[in-house]
This record gives structure tokens, C-alpha cells and sequence, in this order.
């Protein structure tokens, strides 16, 4: 089983079509994308989240039970539903959160026993919270409780460099934050931006011993570096609509795949048929708005 954590919320995604501006609402966040995208890979899946007592949240409280996943549970607490207001321009995603005191961030770790869950084996964290000292501490909690049960921790860097005062001050939160995490996934470009070097020389820095890095190039496909191990595969040229919630439906595709692998066993040309599944399930959700569509 894999257990998804952190924040859904409301996705308000403007997009051009026939040059007319279109705004619809979507339920998102990357944590629930990527337990969706388990789901959809055939693999048992649970997500853990937070939703305001108003609106949105009964929005997404409904939305959220459509999905079928095999564990839901949504903390409702009294403070406003997190909103991501996402305009879609030359192919790429511009967030703007509303998220001033709000529910993603304000999840009540003492709620959650992973006894209840049977052969659980990865966990993803969100890292939306990490620029709350709630968030951090929330963050804390749970990998204490996934190290004791024996479970990796999966995590996307998915850098919001919008939630913080500079670069150094991201750098610095999410550094301590990675090095828990046994598997992790983020793009190339923010790779360079988190180590501020160039992709190989950052690498390098990210203390990667024993660690799982999955860095995605967008249609140029993705690289899979563990220790001395460096695997690519390609991705499929599609046209693009929407390219939100893309690099979760990857990530959580992959972690399905392996999620009973056992990487110093494994050779690399299954690694590499993993990622190259994981690379179309990705490009094939751009293709339309939403991800969870």
C-alpha cells in the first residue's frame, strides 16, 4: 500500500481555448494527484489531508469520495479551504495560493495510526506545508511514526519559491525536510534551483547515498540516480493543454511500480521499462485540464 499526506485543495485553473479565457474549478493537490494516480495504476492507495469547515471544503469532501480510493480520510477543521488559483500560459502552470491561515497545513498528526494500515510500504509527504512551523512539525510526526513502522518516505520537491522570502530561506526549510526522504522526485530544473548547480554537480550535493532521485525533463523523459545507478528513460511527444499535476501522476505511477522492488536486485532494463510507464501516464495527463480528470 502507498499513503498519500498533505494538501488538497481547490484548483481554480485558467486556460485559453479558441481565445476565449476559460476559468474552471478542480479538486487538487499534489499529494492526492499522486494517490490517484496509484489508484489508476492498479496499486492500493490512501490519502490523508486536511479540508476547511466551508464551501470549498464540502466541494472537495465530495469530489474527493468519487475517487474510490482505498482509504480516504479528510480532517475537517475550522479554519478556510486551501485555494490554488493556476493560470495555464505558453504550456506552463503559474500558481497563486490563497492560503492565509488555511486548512492544507493544519493536520492533526495524533489522528493518524498506521496500524490500521495492512503492508503499507511507502508514504508520501506533501512538502505545501513546509513554510508553517504547523506544517513542519506535522511533517516531523509522521516520518517519525513511518521510520518505526519501517516505512520509506517519498517525497516531490514541488518548490512553490512564491510561499517564501528567498530562495536561501527555501533552500534552508526544505533542507533538513529531503534528507529524511528515502525516494524523491522533482524536476530538473528544480533540482539546480534547490542546490544551485548545475544538474549532475547538484546531484552531488543532495546527499543521494542510498537514496532513490527521480529528475523529470518534461517530453525529454526521466532519470532514475541511486547510488552509481543512472537509468533514463524517454517519454511520447503529446500536445499539451494542461500540464498541471504532471509530475505527480509520474511520480505516483512510479511508485506503484515499485513499490515491491527491491532496487539492488532489480536490473536496470525493468528500472527503465518503470520509468518509461510512468513517463506516458504523465504526458498522456496533459493532455487535458485537471488531473484529476
Amino acid at each position: 500500500m502507498i499513503l498519500s499526506i498533505g494538501e488538497i485543495l481547490v484548483d481554480e485553473i485558467e486556460y485559453k481555448k479558441d481565445d476565449k479565457t476559460i476559468i474552471e474549478k478542480h479538486l487538487g493537490g499534489a499529494p492526492l494527484n499522486l494517490a490517484y494516480a496509484v489508484k489508476k495504476a492498479k496499486g492500493t492507495s490512501g490519502f490523508i489531508g486536511a479540508v476547511g469547515n466551508d464551501y470549498n471544503g464540502e466541494y472537495l469532501n465530495r469530489e474527493a469520495h468519487k475517487l474510490d480510493l482505498d482509504y480516504l480520510y479528510l480532517q475537517k477543521v475550522k479554519y478556510s479551504t486551501t485555494v490554488a488559483r493556476n493560470t495555464v500560459t505558453d504550456n506552463e502552470s503559474h500558481f497563486a495560493f490563497i492560503r492565509d491561515n488555511s486548512s492544507d497545513y493544519h493536520l492533526n498528526s495524533k489522528n493518524i495510526d498506521l496500524n490500521v494500515f495492512k503492508n503499507l510500504k511507502i508514504m508520501n509527504i506533501g512538502t505545501l506545508m513546509l513554510n508553517t512551523k504547523e506544517g513542519q512539525v506535522f511533517f516531523n510526526d509522521m516520518v517519525q511514526k513511518a521510520k518505526e513502522k519501517g516505512v520509506k518516505i517519498a517525497i516531490d520537491l514541488n518548490i512553490r519559491e512564491s510561499l517564501y522570502k528567498s530562495r536561501e530561506d527555501l533552500v534552508q526549510t526544505y533542507r533538513d525536510f529531503v534528507s529524511q526522504a528515502d525516494i524523491i522526485h522533482a524536476s530538473k530544473d528544480e533540482v539546480e534551483y534547490f542546490t544551485g548547480l548545475p544538474l549532475k554537480e547538484g546531484l552531488k550535493k543532495m546527499n543521494r547515498e542510498n537514496k532513490i532521485i527521480l529528475v523529470t525533463e518534461s517530453e525529454s523523459g526521466s532519470t532514475l540516480y541511486y547510488n552509481k545507478k543512472e537509468i533514463s528513460a524517454p517519454s511520447i511527444l503529446v500536445s499539451i493543454v494542461d500540464p498541471t499535476g504532471a509530475g505527480d501522476v509520474f511520480f505516483g505511477t512510479f511508485l506503484k511500480l515499485f513499490e515491491n522492488i527491491d532496487i539492488t536486485k532489480t536490473p536496470n532494463i525493468v528500472l527503465k521499462e518503470i520509468l518509461y510507464r510512468a513517463n506516458v501516464e504523465a504526458a498522456h495527463t496533459v493532455e487535458r485540464v485537471g488531473a484529476l480528470n
